[in-house]
């Protein structure tokens, strides 16, 4: 029986030994291989952000070459247009008023140089 459970013992130990080498060699390939992959994600991703940046660069030029602005750009324009038509309005009806006041100022004076004093 001694004998039996010595070759249990040494199949046991001989699965071990086998799997830390398969984890060992696995470990090793892993580390061959993640600087290159490491390196190439880091490529990738320079395309990737230098390409998006171009797209936003031609954006802009297609956009102003065609006479469109940012919303906000258009928003602000639009805003500035309104304020000043609001001014303009503002204006013209204190000109009227002006007018009035100036038109019934010179009646009243007519009525006063026309009547008998």
């Amino acid at each position: 029986m001694a004998k039996k459970a010595q070759t249990g013992g040494d199949t046991l130990g001989d699965i071990a030994a086998s799997l830390g080498s398969l984890l060992g060699n696995a470990e090793k390939q892993w580390r061959a291989w993640q600087g290159p992959r490491d390196a190439v994600v880091q490529a990738v991703t320079d395309v990737r952000d230098r390409a998006a940046a171009l797209l936003s660069e031609m954006k802009t030029a297609a956009d102003a070459a065609a006479g469109k602005g940012s919303k906000k750009a258009k928003k602000d324009k639009k805003k500035a247009k309104k304020a000043d038509k609001k001014k303009a309005e503002k204006a013209g009806k204190k000109k009227d008023k002006a007018d009035k006041k100036a038109g019934k100022k010179a009646k009243a004076d007519a009525a006063a140089d026309v009547s008998p004093a």
